[in-house]
């Protein structure tokens, strides 16, 4: 059994095997594992030098210059509430309560991670689309001296921006 997919990938111009093949038997069946270097496909823009900015924030993920704003997901007073939820799961005698609560929390967490990241994928994408050039604010927070709280999602987007259009266009 050889996957096709794999062929079509390998034989897409451009892209290059990296460090050879591996092959494993394992269970009665062989398996391989083929490093390859992709090569870098960025999405155009519409070509007419349009341009937006971007303002990272506290209280929303992100302003734009075509006057949208952005909710986020993850904002203050949902992590003032984990604080609390946390310290109140630290005070439980009870072990495997206690665990259980933190294990609820950090779940919770990891929903809200993949929700900031879904949105900052689809903002990326339309910007892309929209705009030739787009400018993102470089706010660090570290003057209000709670800079971990937001710098986060905008090293996000920032990377989702990167990566669907390239340094060039960022």
């Amino acid at each position: 059994y050889f996957d096709a997919g794999l062929v079509n990938l390998l034989m897409v111009p451009g892209n290059t095997v990296r460090e050879g093949c591996t092959l494993k038997y394992d269970h009665g069946r062989w398996y391989a594992s083929i490093k390859i270097m992709r090569r870098e496909v960025m999405h155009p823009g519409p070509g007419d030098g349009s341009l937006c900015g971007i303002d990272p924030g506290l209280d929303k993920l992100a302003a734009i210059s075509d006057r949208q704003v952005l909710k986020n997901p993850r904002n203050l007073k949902y992590d003032d509430a984990r604080n609390l939820a946390l310290s109140i799961a630290s005070l439980n005698p009870d072990k495997e309560e206690k665990k259980q609560f933190q294990e609820a929390v950090y779940r919770h967490d990891a929903r809200q991670r993949r929700r900031v990241l879904t949105q900052c994928r689809q903002l990326a994408a339309r910007l892309c689309n929209q705009y030739d050039f787009i400018g993102i604010e470089a706010n660090s927070g570290v003057a209000l001296g709670i800079g971990s709280r937001f710098t986060g999602a905008t090293k996000t987007l920032l990377q989702c921006l990167v990566h669907r259009c390239g340094n060039n266009r960022v």
